[in-house]
């Protein structure tokens, strides 16, 4: 990330000279942080426990996060207070329903290691 900044700056300085906009030079930016991401053969090598997702509280604000998007943020959060519950490698993140009601609520499984969405589903 600083070797990304230092390059960010020096881009700019240069960049002043040649009208780069400020969107293209953060473009390439984005596109050298993707390249050196592929590269990476852990999410976070530094961390010794090797999990980006190491909570409950982070897994369920993922499964808000995608949840929301996939299926509208007013309905999803009406399906709180979510539940997380890690089965193996994975957290698997579902809603609440009010007593009485009848349906189901989003689901997502997350695999802690990377946080990768493996799964997302709503309930009938």
């Amino acid at each position: 990330m600083r070797g990304f900044l230092v390059g960010m700056v020096c881009f700019a300085l240069h960049g002043t000279a040649s009208a780069v906009s400020e969107g293209e030079i953060y473009e390439q930016g984005a596109a050298q942080e993707v390249r050196e991401a592929l590269q990476q053969k852990e999410p976070l090598p530094w961390k010794k426990d090797g999990r980006v997702v190491p909570t409950a509280e982070v897994a369920k604000a993922i499964h808000r996060a995608v949840a929301g998007a996939a299926y509208g943020k007013a309905e999803v959060d009406k399906e709180q207070p979510f539940r997380a519950i890690r089965s193996g490698k994975y957290w698997v993140v579902f809603g609440s329903l009010p007593n009485g009601s009848f349906g189901g609520t989003a689901v997502t499984v997350i695999r802690a290691s990377d946080g990768r969405v493996m799964r997302i589903i709503h309930g009938q």
